[in-house]
């Protein structure tokens, strides 16, 4: 119990902490959109990453109750805190192991399910259209264009998959409804996320997420980041394409095609992107909305920094 005492309070703890706090960031005007994802990774990754900074540094019995030795309401309210950590951990601890194996082997699953879909189908030979417009937008993005997979198998129309080695994944349905515009559209979008290693974050971030179901905030929590994660893809696109409309264009015919059931889909959970009706609208009336004043760069990297930090000072002291 001592080993799993600190990471179950630090996880129910950090998830409504962090979650508060990135709230309140996301309401400042002019935060934009790769800063509102790095917020958001706050409550999932805090928690873990004190966890493990704690027993790095061996601060596992650092609680505040002892420095203040118990003097005061402080000292009595923080005697309380390790109290209820220590109650909550006990009560939790068997649910928690089995959440967090669960998230951790559906996390294996999809990356065993991203091979076999390779394996199965593979990049189509001959599409030269998705190939060359994908090596220029990478040209032009300053980056290597990664292997785009065109499959017969609407799975998901468009999305990136993989750890190491990302690959781009398009339908063949998708791919010919689709203009020249809306294709480099499309093809901008999931370039977007390789330069930003989204298709790791968001791997991770599933498993995260499900090893923190029994919080009962991993679910919405995860959902924010991934809208803020799309919405930043979004703006690069319509920024290295010049054509907003475009993307919004595709979104609405991904969304119309609508994806296939398939077993495989729990597992590819962890790489396949939300389309929802909701997301698919707001993802649209954010790309025709007028450019507005972003903060500073400088600004925008201290937002996020500064959520992480009160996230992690203020569970600290809860043991």
């Amino acid at each position: 119990m001592a080993y799993l005492h600190p990471l179950i309070v630090y996880a129910f703890s950090g998830m409504f902490v962090g979650a508060a706090l990135a709230a309140l960031a996301t309401k400042l005007p002019g935060l934009p959109p790769g800063a509102r994802r790095a917020v958001w990774w706050a409550p999932l990754a805090v928690p873990f990453v004190l966890y493990v900074a704690s027993w790095a540094w061996r601060w596992r019995v650092a609680c505040w109750v002892p420095v203040l030795g118990g003097v005061g309401y402080a000292g009595a309210f923080l005697a309380w805190l390790c109290w209820a950590g220590t109650l909550l951990a006990y009560l939790l601890a068997p649910f928690f192991v089995v959440s967090l194996a669960a998230g951790v082997g559906k996390a294996a699953a999809g990356a065993w399910m991203a091979g076999r879909l390779w394996r199965r189908f593979g990049p189509e030979p001959g599409d030269s259209r998705v190939a060359l417009m994908a090596a220029g937008l990478a040209e032009r993005m300053g980056m290597k264009p990664p292997v785009v997979m065109v499959t017969p198998h609407p799975l998901a129309h468009a999305f990136t998959v993989g750890i190491w080695r990302p690959v781009v994944v398009l339908s063949r349905q998708l791919a010919d409804q689709l203009d020249d515009e809306e294709l480099a559209a499309v093809l901008a979008h999931e370039l977007a996320h390789v330069k930003s290693c989204d298709h790791l974050k968001k791997w991770l971030g599933v498993m995260l997420r499900d090893a923190l179901l029994l919080t009962g905030l991993s679910l919405p929590v995860f959902r924010r980041l991934q809208a803020e994660t799309e919405a930043a893809a979004d703006a690069v696109a319509a920024r290295v394409t010049g054509k907003p409309l475009a993307l919004a264009s595709a979104l609405i015919k991904g969304w119309k095609l609508g994806t296939a059931g398939a077993w495989w889909q729990l597992a590819l959970d962890n790489f396949t992107p939300l389309l929802a009706a909701g997301e698919v609208q707001r993802r649209v009336e954010r790309l025709l909305e007028p450019p507005s004043r972003s903060l500073s760069a400088r600004g925008s990297r201290w937002v996020p920094a500064v959520v992480w930090v009160l996230t992690a000072l203020i569970l600290v002291p809860l043991c």
